[in-house]
């Protein structure tokens, strides 16, 4: 998921940049937030003193996305910049700037090729140099400055046009999954298709991932079966599954932000608990076999956890 936009801001001038502190060799949890809980923070407050507490104290490290950003910024952005702005700032107070992850389509990438290759897992972190550089420009779009609003309305008109592209393709998969199922049983009985029989080709679908890179045939060789325990492909594979099953077997339709919803899933891959108030994704992702991401659906969840 290349952004031009995001090129914009790193084109630009350098401002200083404070380096991220070290994690404390006794962190709790690694979290990663969705962009719900950033912008209902920005609504209120309860809830978000003891979490800072255990941000402060390392007993919770926690990162930003690219895609965070990109929500946060909002499709209303050139209607309600203030909000915007406000929900923005939510994000740089609670986890800041200088951590961004890897955009998930980078992730997902490097995680299929470390498993084709046999490599260690690279680093779910921007490069130190593009970390600098885009913290500058959010703290500018935090602050207010009026200059970078072409590149942000810019930003968010990309993601409009890339959700709804991928609404088109889900209604393209949608239409496929819905005709292989049709040949296993009568549609009125699609209703009673447990998951677990919807999971069973999700080998194949590891693979179409891996052959999106040019890596299918060298993961193949060294077995589907452990390309898909690979956390970033089996959450991916699963939320685009779970997906697609909510709306074969139970009547769903896809909405434009299913998109971002599985980008998120593959950021999650990166920690030990995801938090999220969207139920419909943490159901989602509750019915993957495997998922050993934690999934809760409040701060109260995670800070009782």
């Amino acid at each position: 998921m290349h952004n031009e936009a995001y090129g914009s801001f790193n084109r630009m001038h350098k401002t200083r940049f404070t380096p991220n502190p070290p994690a404390h060799p006794n962190a709790m949890r690694n979290v990663y937030f969705d962009t719900n809980i950033y912008s209902d923070i920005a609504k209120t407050d309860r809830g978000v003193t003891a979490l800072r507490a255990d941000l402060a104290l390392c007993k919770i490290v926690a990162r930003l996305s690219i895609v965070n950003v990109e929500e946060l910024l909002g499709d209303d952005w050139d209607m309600k910049r203030e909000q915007s702005i406000k929900r923005l700032r939510v994000a740089r107070d609670l986890v800041g700037f200088d951590s961004i992850l890897k955009e998930p389509n980078t992730l997902l990438k490097e995680a299929i090729e470390a498993y084709a290759t046999g490599a260690p897992p690279p680093s779910p972190m921007l490069p130190r140099h593009q970390r600098r550089h885009l913290s500058s420009r959010l703290h500018k779009v935090a602050n207010g400055h009026a200059q970078l609003d072409p590149i942000v309305s810019q930003i968010v008109k990309n993601v409009r046009r890339e959700k709804e592209a991928f609404k088109t393709e889900m209604m393209g998969r949608l239409a496929q999954a819905l005709d292989e199922l049709t040949q296993k049983y009568e549609r009125r009985d699609l209703a009673e298709v447990p998951f677990e029989e919807y999971w069973s080709d999700a080998t194949l679908w590891a693979k179409a991932f891996a052959d999106h890179f040019g890596l299918g045939d060298m993961c193949q060789q060294r077995g589907l079966e452990g390309l898909l325990e690979v956390r970033a492909v089996r959450l991916c594979v699963g939320a685009a599954k779970s997906f697609t099953y909510s709306q074969v077997a139970q009547g769903g339709q896809p909405q434009r932000g299913d998109w971002h919803d599985v980008w998120h899933a593959i950021l999650a891959s990166v920690a030990d608990v995801f938090v999220t108030s969207d139920r419909r994704l943490a159901k989602g992702l509750a019915r993957v076999p495997g998922n050993d991401c934690r999934v809760v659906t409040s701060l109260n969840e995670l800070l009782a956890d």
